[in-house]
């Protein structure tokens, strides 16, 4: 049941009033039976579409921002790691450039340690050469010459050996004579 059938615009806008009931209000079953003409149809289809798509594109935008937010947040954890990488790269340098000074130190080091080692060793060589040596004048110093045993030393830094040796050699042949005088004497 049309009730606007006869109104001078009715079906021009695709809009007509709805009936009104006795008590001046629209009836309820006018709203349910109103069916939109065809080009208006696609036009509301499409504004369904279009809040759909619009809805999707909030979506996507908040997703965006969060992603930003998260790329942002990974940019500044790169700078720190690329500072903590330069950082530890230097300290890396550094430490290596100690070691390869190091390393030159501990070669010449052990060049002068092994130039000691062979100077110790040719000392060594030497000195038991020398004490050799040493001994070998010594023994034949002691067999050019006489050692005398229970002789006072002198308190003067220089006594004449000679003179004390002569005068040691009088007394011993004065003892032993006087000795031989006085068997021979009681021999008899």
């Amino acid at each position: 049941m049309n009730y606007n059938a006869g109104t001078p615009y009715f079906g021009q806008f695709g809009v007509s009033s709805p009936p009104f009931n006795q008590f001046g209000g629209a009836k309820q079953s006018y709203q349910n039976n109103m069916n939109p003409p065809p080009s208006a149809a696609s036009l509301i289809e499409d504004i369904k579409n279009i809040k759909q798509q619009v809805a999707k594109i909030d979506k996507i935008e908040d997703s965006v921002n969060k992603i930003t937010q998260k790329v942002e947040q990974l940019e500044l954890q790169v700078k720190c790691m690329e500072a903590s990488y330069k950082f530890i790269n230097e300290q890396f340098e550094e430490t290596k450039h100690k070691l390869e000074k190091s390393e030159d130190q501990i070669k010449m080091f052990n060049e002068q340690s092994n130039n000691i080692e062979k100077c110790i060793e040719s000392f060594k060589t030497k000195l038991t050469q020398i004490e050799d040596a040493n001994d070998n004048l010594e023994f034949h110093s002691l067999r050019e010459n006489l050692l005398f045993h229970g002789i006072e030393e002198s308190p003067s830094k220089q006594e004449n050996c000679e003179e004390l040796i002569k005068t040691l050699i009088q007394d011993v042949f004065i003892y032993r004579s006087k000795k031989k005088s006085n068997l021979i004497g009681s021999i008899e």
